[in-house]
């Protein structure tokens, strides 16, 4: 026991720590066997109380290191309805391609070395982030969920329970029985390199056929939806409106009786069929807890039209004007032509650089580079009273534009924070100035609400994780574990866990964790020297750090609230 209790389990491999387990639950059941021979055989009274009270002590280990390694599923009272046992490695399809995966048997390692921890965790070959990343979710708030779910049977098997989430029924859980062997290459684990319990979870949720379960249930519906779609263009008087509406609803309800349990289809147990997925739905699995996600567009260059439209709107629910309204209308018209030029169009979509309200501000103060080509920016000069500058200078007619922006820029800054279409943030590390005169982080209150909700969320020990957007940029480069495009330290489209929430002078941080156990993100400080006698300006850029604190690492909020595409909580 001494020697289990004092290994350092940072720096002791799973495999070294299970043997040593192994070792002492063999141990305690021989010498638990000797002992309690020797207390039926004793004549003795007093010495067979203090063999029956080492009974109880040694009996007490063993149920503490059994606990410890077996698991806490109670698998006596499954009903066959629920149970499916996936004992046979055939069955479950490999996604290796031309990789020659074989199964290796682990039967004889713990399933729990040690207590559950964030650093069992670790993403392989396989695009599954949402799971790995669901797991250090959970094993961060709540770590006996873990154990509660699953158990070793120790018959070289272990069984995980799962929740069936369908519309508004109650959970019902999933039982799956897998054998304890382990998909690898050249000896080597594959798929997942974290520990074997989360490798189980990985295998028994690929051989479930689980994944994919919802989507496959709406395709049914949808496809029932299309072919009645001619039925809403019929006039409430037609008969057949009524009667064909009626078949419809049936063979919803159908659907829905069809489905209400879990129908098992041995083509979806893969390990491909779980690629790809959101880390809530997998969390809800786990728990049997709701999840709630949040999705949310960031404003890039190709969605600058939205922006422009919602700003628009906005004015005409406000409190100005009719010469105030044309006034921002036009200023917004200049805008969109300004910033649509930087849009790329990539197989026909158009992608540029996540839009910031600082660049909304800086193509405000750029009217006069076009002012002479575009309807939009004369109408602005003009109702602006500034038009008679127009054959100025550059230079002058730069500066007045810039001074009329000003003073019409805290109404445009309030209403660009307005629009609901799109989440427009400051830069990263925006600065600005408290009552006191101290410079702080300078932050939307969208940004601050988001920060609240996840601080009070993991206080609350629910989980958080988020998922990043697609963003398509010059600095992206495909240099992620499974191909996954890379900028500025952050995968695209990738799972992350959100470990918590920080503030270090005045700036607010995310602490974040990527399920590959390594690249973070990192800030470099860089300087600009001031002109004509003017402070210099300190800007920071992310980049991609390598095994940074296990993965582990600090997120700017407005980063965080451009970079993230959805995120969600437990409720």
């Amino acid at each position: 026991i001494k020697d289990y209790a004092y290994m350092n389990l940072d720096k002791t491999s799973d495999t070294a720590q299970g043997k040593v387990l192994n070792n002492t639950i063999s141990t305690l059941n021989k010498q638990l066997e000797i002992i309690s021979n020797r207390y039926e055989n004793e004549q003795d009274e007093v010495k067979k109380q203090r063999l029956k009270e080492e009974v109880e002590i040694l009996n007490r280990y063993k149920l503490h290191f059994e606990t410890t390694s077996h698991g806490r599923l109670d698998t006596e009272n499954i009903g066959k309805n629920m149970h499916l046992k996936m004992t046979d490695d055939k069955e479950i399809k490999l996604k290796g391609g031309i990789i020659p995966l074989k199964w290796k048997d682990f039967s004889e390692s713990p399933l729990f070395p040690h207590e559950p921890t964030v650093d069992d965790i670790k993403q392989g070959c396989l695009g599954d982030c949402y799971l790995e990343s669901g797991l250090v979710n959970i094993v961060v708030n709540a770590p006996e969920k873990i154990k509660q779910c699953m158990k070793d049977n120790g018959d070289g098997t272990v069984t995980v329970r799962f929740f069936r989430h369908f519309e508004n029924n109650p959970p019902q859980p999933i039982y799956v029985t897998v054998k304890k062997t382990i998909p690898t290459f050249r000896g080597k684990e594959f798929y997942s390199f974290s520990s074997m319990w989360a490798q189980m979870i990985q295998k028994a949720y690929a051989a479930s056929g689980l994944h994919g379960d919802d989507a496959r249930i709406a395709k049914v519906k949808h496809d029932i939806y299309n072919r009645y779609a001619h039925v809403r263009q019929l006039s409430y008087r037609d008969p057949r409106k009524a009667e064909l509406s009626k078949k419809r609803d049936a063979e919803y309800s159908a659907v829905s009786r069809l489905y209400k349990n879990f129908i098992y289809d041995k083509k979806y147990s893969s390990y491909g069929n779980i690629v790809g997925g959101q880390s809530g739905n997998f969390a809800a699995m786990i728990t049997g807890e709701r999840t709630g996600a949040v999705f949310s567009e960031n404003s890039t260059t190709a969605s600058i039209e939205t922006v422009s439209k919602g700003f628009k709107e906005t004015l005409f629910e406000a409190d100005v004007t009719i010469h105030q309204q044309k006034k921002l209308s036009a200023l917004m018209d200049c805008v969109n032509h300004i910033i649509s030029k930087k849009v790329t169009t990539v197989f026909n979509k158009k992608y540029g650089p996540i839009m910031t309200i600082e660049d909304i501000y800086e193509a405000c103060c750029s009217i006069h580079q076009g002012a002479h080509k575009l309807e939009a920016y004369k109408e602005f000069l003009n109702r602006s009273e500034i038009d008679q500058y127009i054959n100025e200078d550059n230079e002058v007619l730069g500066k007045k534009i810039k001074e009329t922006i000003d003073e019409l820029w805290p109404d445009i800054e309030r209403r660009l924070q307005e629009i609901s279409e799109v989440r427009l943030e400051y830069r990263d590390f925006a600065q600005k100035k408290d009552e006191a005169g101290n410079v702080t982080g300078k932050y939307t209150p969208r940004a601050i609400e988001c920060y609240e909700s996840i601080k009070k969320s993991l206080s609350m020990g629910r989980p958080v994780g988020v998922g990043t957007q697609e963003y398509k940029c010059k600095s992206i480069f495909a240099g992620g574990l499974n191909g996954e495009a890379m900028s500025g330290g952050l995968a695209e489209r990738h799972a992350y866990s959100v470990l918590g929430v920080k503030e270090i002078k005045g700036h607010k941080y995310v602490i974040m964790r990527n399920p590959w156990k390594s690249t973070g993100v990192g800030y470099k400080k860089i300087t600009i020297p001031g002109d004509g006698g003017k402070e210099p300006t300190v800007k920071y850029k992310s980049e991609t750090v390598e095994h940074e604190q296990r993965g582990q690492f600090l997120l700017e909020l407005n980063e965080f609230m451009k970079r993230v595409d959805s995120f969600y909580g437990i409720y």
